[in-house]
């Protein structure tokens, strides 16, 4: 057991600072984030580089406070998060091939690079079934929708939030922290 944990632990510091994670910069940027306006968020996801394929890793992603917003459970714990953003057209196109609609399609060959608002959301999953060992067996669902056409991207989920949301300073009832 012992040497299967430290395989483990290995593996996860390979992974957290390896060149492509992002880890330290984005580390880095959180803690600016949350000494200027006391609440930050670091994003972690699977690493996907279309010119690397075969590369397996995560990636990690300051998220700015403006895209953020998100609900705290019962017991005061970041339960939910909805993140709102711009992605270009060739980006989804890149990470969601053939999700965009015909009149995105059409925008896409004249106008790869226009912008648009995706909303990522991410909270508990209900009626998950744990026995399952795909995206509906983890705690976590996860839901990116283009914003203006309503049209569903990608649904996933998480094994545990991919959001870590730090608060410095909250007063009892405060959702988002103070610095």
């Amino acid at each position: 057991v012992q040497l299967w944990f430290d395989q483990v632990n290995e593996a996860m510091f390979y992974y957290r600072y390896s060149p492509h994670s992002g880890y330290q910069a984005n580390q880095h940027d959180g803690y600016v984030s949350l000494g200027a306006f006391g609440t930050s968020c670091v994003f972690t996801d699977e690493f996907r580089d279309p010119t690397k394929p075969n590369v397996k890793g995560l990636r990690y992603r300051n998220v700015h406070l403006g895209e953020l917003f998100f609900a705290a459970n019962f017991q005061g714990q970041i339960d939910k998060v909805y993140r709102r953003f711009k992605m270009t057209l060739r980006q989804i196109e890149q990470r969601w091939p053939g999700q965009l609609s015909e009149t995105h399609r059409t925008q896409l060959n004249n106008k790869p690079e226009t912008e648009v608002v995706v909303i990522h959301a991410v909270k508990p999953r209900e009626n998950r079934n744990s026995n399952r060992m795909d995206s509906k067996g983890y705690r976590y669902a996860s839901y990116y929708v283009l914003r203006e056409s309503q049209t569903l991207l990608h649904e996933g989920g998480y094994r545990c939030m991919p959001y870590a949301t730090a608060r410095y300073i909250t007063a009892p009832g405060e959702l988002y922290g103070r610095s």
